[in-house]
């Protein structure tokens, strides 16, 4: 099963047939796995990389958000005194629309994804399942006789292999905000971040990690990327959760307030 690795699209051109495509193969593969027809570990493994390969198109168009701004400022045309737009410039609005749309529906597959590896790892302590693999196993002997193959290196361990989706969310997350590296491993000492097989885990409000990653924000952004940490963190809507939006006396949250002590305690 290749799906994304194929690149039949760019990522903002993916039609929407194509995700009921993938989304029903995905869903069928976990159906076949309960009756034990196919293992659950090659199933979690093939998950998995699919779920690389998401991440890699939603990094993809994070750079291509991040840059949109330089591009389209690069964008004009000087003629006798006047700015003439370049295509960029002129269609700029349905450009950036269309780019946070496809960031919505990959993120929205990145979620699918995790959703359903998890499943498969529950399918592992199901006895049911076990009872149903061991027959196919056996009737495969039967049939085929006993096979030894080597193991790929690449299959060998799926618990260390998952953690590089992690890695991979803390590396984005470190090209689009740089001061989440130094503040990262704080984060944690303060029990404010849990890093985990699949992500990240925020154990404070989610005001607070909002106005967190709101504080670090390059200076250079006119608007703030709110795409890399809802899909590091599996939340939805950060920006709602500012204190300044929806209820102007709203202050900052007390877990953000005790973040700036803690920082500012550690820089001296």
């Amino acid at each position: 099963m290749e799906l994304l690795q194929n690149r039949i699209y760019k990522p903002w051109e993916i039609p929407d047939s194509y995700f009921h495509e993938i989304r029903t193969l995905v869903e069928s593969i976990i159906d076949i796995c309960k009756e034990g027809e196919i293992s659950a570990y090659e199933a979690e493994n093939v998950i998995h990389k699919e779920l690389l390969c998401c991440l890699d198109y939603q990094s993809e168009l994070w750079e291509k958000l991040e840059n949109f701004d330089n591009e389209i400022e690069d964008d004009y045309i000087e003629s006798e005194g006047v700015k003439i737009l370049g295509f960029k410039a002129s269609y700029a609005d349905f450009i950036k629309k269309d780019l946070q749309n496809a960031l919505d529906v990959m993120e929205d597959y990145n979620n699918f994804l995790i959703k359903n590896q998890t499943e498969i790892e529950d399918i592992f302590e199901s006895t049911d399942y076990q009872k149903k693999r061991k027959i196919k196993i056996k009737q495969q002997i039967i049939r085929d006789g006993l096979k030894l193959t080597s193991t790929k290196a690449d299959d060998i361990n799926i618990q260390t292999s998952k953690m590089n989706i992690t890695e991979r969310y803390i590396n984005h997350l470190i090209t689009v905000f740089p001061e989440f590296e130094t503040d990262y491993p704080l984060l944690i000492k303060h029990e404010y971040l849990e890093i985990t097989k699949t992500g990240l885990h925020w154990k404070k409000t989610k005001q607070s990690l909002a106005e967190y990653f709101n504080s670090i924000k390059p200076k250079t952004w006119k608007e703030m990327k709110w795409n890399p940490i809802e899909t590091a963190f599996g939340e939805k809507n950060l920006k709602s959760s500012l204190s300044r939006n929806g209820n102007v006396f709203k202050g900052a949250s007390e877990d953000f307030i005790k973040w700036l002590e803690i920082k500012k305690a550690f820089n001296g």
